[in-house]
Order: C-alpha cells, then sequence, then structure tokens
C-alpha cells in the first residue's frame, strides 16, 4: 500500500486476522426479547434435542409469554422479569438459560439450563459459564435485589438407570455454575410435587420432583432452612410460577387457584420449623 512501509502493512495484516480470529471464537450471549428474535427458534430447537419432552414449553407459548411480557412492560403491569438467554459461537445457537425473576419474592425461578452436547466447542463448559456471568453482572443491575434461585429438577427412578445418570449429571453441573454466582444450591428434603398442568385433561398427573433453591446472600445454605423460608419458595413455586397459566378465563383461573392453594398447604402445614436439605451427592449437607 502505497505510504505505508511493508512491514507496518503486514502486521496489521496479521493484528486484524487475530482480531478476526479472536472474534470468531468468544461466546456472545444475546437476551431474547422479541418472538421474531432469530435466534429464538434455534434456542428452542436445541432444548427439545437436549431435555425430556415434559421440561420444554412450546414455541407458541414461549413466542406468547414474550409479546405479553414486552406488552406488560411496557404498560408498567408486569410482575416478572424474563431471562431468555442464548449463548452463540461462531453464528450457532449452543446455549440457553431461561428464567423469570419475580421482584415480589426476590426470587428467580430457573425453568432450564442446557448446552449443545453435540457441538464439542460448546462441551467445554464456555457456553454455559458464559450465561452464568450474564447474570451475574445483572446482579448489580435488575437482579440487584434478588435473594434466591430456585428449579425443579427429576425425581429420581430406580427402574431408569441412564436417566438418573443423566439427571444428576445436569444436577451436578447447575451446582457448579450456581457456584460461580456465589450461590450454594441445595435440595429442599420435601415430598414436592409438580401441580397438574390441565385439571380437564386425565393424562396430566402430579408428579414427583425435587424442588432445589439457593440464597443469593449469605448465610449459604448449610443442612437447614428455617420452615417460613421453605413455605416462601414453595408458595413462590406453587401460586406464582404455576398459578399464572390460565389468567386469560377466569374461571379456569379460580379453579386452579383453588388447586394449587390447596397443594400449596398440603405440603407447607406439615414443615418442622428446619427443612433439612439434602445435598446434589444426595447426602444431608
Amino acid at each position: 500500500m502505497p505510504g505505508i512501509p511493508d512491514i507496518i502493512y503486514d502486521a496489521g495484516k496479521g493484528l486484524l486476522k487475530w482480531w478476526l480470529d479472536r472474534e470468531h471464537q468468544l461466546v456472545k450471549v444475546y437476551r431474547i426479547k422479541e418472538p421474531d428474535d432469530p435466534r429464538l427458534q434455534p434456542a428452542l430447537q436445541l432444548c427439545e434435542r437436549m431435555l425430556p419432552a415434559n421440561e420444554v414449553d412450546s414455541p407458541a407459548n414461549v413466542a406468547r409469554w414474550l409479546s405479553e411480557i414486552k406488552q406488560e412492560t411496557a404498560e408498567g403491569r408486569c410482575r416478572l422479569i424474563d431471562y431468555l438467554l442464548v449463548s452463540v459461537l461462531q453464528g450457532k445457537v449452543c446455549g440457553v438459560l431461561y428464567g423469570q425473576y419475580y421482584p415480589l419474592y426476590k426470587l428467580m425461578f430457573i425453568s432450564y439450563v442446557v448446552a449443545d452436547a453435540e457441538d464439542a466447542a460448546a462441551r467445554d463448559g464456555r457456553a454455559t459459564q458464559s450465561l452464568f456471568k450474564y447474570l451475574r453482572a445483572a446482579r448489580n443491575d435488575e437482579l440487584a435485589e434478588m435473594d434466591g434461585i430456585v428449579f425443579e429438577m427429576e425425581y429420581p427412578n430406580p427402574d431408569a438407570t441412564e436417566q438418573n445418570r443423566r439427571s444428576r449429571s445436569r444436577s451436578r453441573l447447575f451446582e457448579f455454575y450456581a457456584q460461580q454466582l456465589g450461590i450454594t444450591v441445595r435440595i429442599l428434603d420435601i415430598p414436592y410435587r409438580q401441580p397438574r398442568l390441565d385439571l380437564d385433561d386425565p393424562s396430566c398427573k402430579e408428579e414427583p420432583q425435587l424442588l432445589a433453591y439457593g440464597r443469593t446472600g449469605p448465610p449459604a445454605i448449610s443442612r437447614s432452612v428455617r420452615r417460613e423460608e421453605a413455605q416462601n419458595v414453595i408458595s413462590f413455586v406453587y401460586k406464582t410460577i404455576y398459578g399464572d397459566q390460565f389468567e386469560g378465563d377466569p374461571n379456569q383461573d379460580a379453579e386452579y387457584r383453588r388447586y394449587l392453594d390447596t397443594l400449596c398447604a398440603d405440603l407447607s402445614d406439615h414443615l418442622p420449623a428446619e427443612v433439612p436439605v439434602i445435598s446434589f451427592s444426595g447426602r444431608v449437607a
């Protein structure tokens, strides 16, 4: 190039190539807020491929929720802050985290965290770690008042060895990544049941599951949590996470909320003063 010494020109080309290669290998995280975001369909397809069918929301439902949340937020009446995060590597969605934060309870419910097990670049942990780094940064802003995180896990099935192995693996990975946020998560030692999702469908059953909880602030959970704290978590899951499903139908909404109130009371009213917790290895913490 005229006017530029060859050695400087070649060095500049080398630096540009290094930068472009570096950018190509970096994991980028995006927060999906729009139902027409081009990353939404690849994200949901990844979830469908990596998770059991009963753990994944339909694309239509997710798109509808994003639209409703956007409208309710604009109108100042939204009760939650939605976090649908995707990690992208080399232009491909390789990780997804979906969580909802409810300021009233100061708790976040994590619906799922997945990484593409078929992608060698995603298996090294960068895809998932990047998602939790995003949440860690958000704790200085939107999540500054957050007190804890909550999530469900498959209940061990003695007849399903492969399912148990997969579930333990996912649980321990989640435990590790939660620790990157400074959160110690434990399983509440309670007979928690995921509610029926449709009272009119006889194929929908209550399913025993594990309910995990972690505080975002000190003290970290050790051997137990107070009854009132466990009751708050249970109420949060039953009345808020599951309680909003039929808001568009007043009669169905009222019936379903009565059902959830009964489930919540049956579980909460019989808790000991100190509710024991279990580590992810299966031991009492």
